[in-house]
């Protein structure tokens, strides 16, 4: 078995990582060390000096012993403690396919390993510089960023594809930043899908805030791997070792949607400022504060269909309410006219960035 020399691995580790480790272990930084020299942590009554200023001629030596008083405080070898403190300079990002065979096509698997340095690269520069459409992926800190993922092996062949992203800071950027950027960007897609009603132009800037692009939802739609008969994809991230990794779900039908947005943001989109007129059928808001949408049966190129219509809270609350009192008191239906961005997706008809609504009288 080859000999850990503890003191020479040591040149890899600085006191961030030991820190960062700390953290991810439930220890909690106290206020008795000394700026710019010692930090402190501490846990069911133990103490840990953790120094701090890398000027100091001991600076590794007293790295080393805080590192031996780990291990033994929290009964493990040395080299097992050293493996877990280096690891937590990563982040893992984690893609796994539902397939009955178990298998991926090598084509979907080249492709989804693209995909996902691009998604990085795009979170990177939406970290940045936030904007609905990307010019040039280009900026000298993303690129870098991106250049310096690695594909790890995967674990127990559950994932087809296991990445590690080194906890890094570039000129303008941090890999933490980056990571934060792309969480938020999987969770705002998620909302919008499960809201099923593509968003306006004047959400866009909102959007592009919560890492939202068009760059970011192309190669996003790269993960579906059309050729491999996969029914979804699982994405994992683990920002911090020993804590449950976030989770994100994708299927056929959000790809779908995915494309359908981006389609949009490419300008690609069936679209025009309308008049519509119709029968309310039904009304939906999950968050009241958030505004809603309703269901209008409308003649759309001499066939009756139902339009999808996005409100926010006031104009929501205003529809809502005129269509609870035709319930209550069964009176018969009566139509609203609407004026608005008028869309049609592959399987719906949707308005977005309503500019007027007139309700009949009673």
């Amino acid at each position: 078995m080859q000999h850990f020399d503890i003191k020479k691995e040591m040149d890899q580790v600085s006191h961030s990582d030991i820190a960062r480790y700390l953290k991810s272990r439930q220890w909690i930084k106290n206020q008795n060390g000394e700026d710019g020299l010692l930090d402190c942590y501490e846990k069911e009554n133990a103490i840990i000096d953790l120094l701090v200023d890398e000027s100091l001629p001991s600076y590794r030596d007293r790295l080393r012993h805080t590192v031996l008083s780990l291990a033994h405080y929290e009964e493990r070898r040395k080299e097992d403690l050293f493996s877990d403190i280096i690891n937590s300079k990563t982040f893992t990002f984690r893609v796994k396919a539902n397939t009955s065979s178990h298998k991926i096509r090598l084509d979907d698997s080249i492709s989804l390993r693209q995909s996902v340095k691009k998604v990085f690269l795009a979170s990177a520069h939406s970290t940045l510089m936030p904007v609905i459409n990307i010019e040039r992926m280009n900026k000298k800190d993303p690129v870098a960023f991106a250049d310096n993922l690695y594909d790890d092996q995967t674990e127990a062949a559950s994932y087809i594809a296991n990445f590690r992203v080194p906890v890094t800071t570039y000129d303008e950027l941090s890999s933490d930043l980056v990571i934060d950027t792309l969480i938020t960007g999987l969770k705002m897609t998620k909302k919008t899908i499960e809201e099923d009603t593509l968003p306006g132009k004047s959400q866009y800037p909102e959007l592009s805030k919560h890492g939202i692009s068009r760059q970011f939802l192309e190669n996003l739609k790269g993960f579906e791997l059309e050729n491999s008969k996969v029914s979804a994809t699982e994405i994992e991230i683990i920002k911090v070792k020993n804590e449950p990794p976030l989770k994100f779900s994708f299927e056929k039908q959000d790809f779908e949607f995915i494309s359908d947005f981006c389609s949009l943001l490419s300008s690609e989109s069936e679209e025009s400022d309308s008049e519509i007129k119709g029968v309310v059928t039904g009304v939906d808001s999950p968050d009241t504060e958030a505004g809603g949408t309703v269901r209008l049966r409308t003649p759309i190129e001499g066939e009756v269909k139902t339009v999808k219509i996005r409100l926010d809270k006031s104009d929501y609350d205003k529809v809502a309410g005129f269509y609870g009192k035709l319930r209550s008191g069964h009176k018969k239906p009566a139509e609203i006219v609407f004026k608005g961005l008028l869309r049609k997706r592959r399987r719906a008809i949707e308005m977005v960035d309503v500019s007027s609504i007139t309700l009949p009288d009673f």
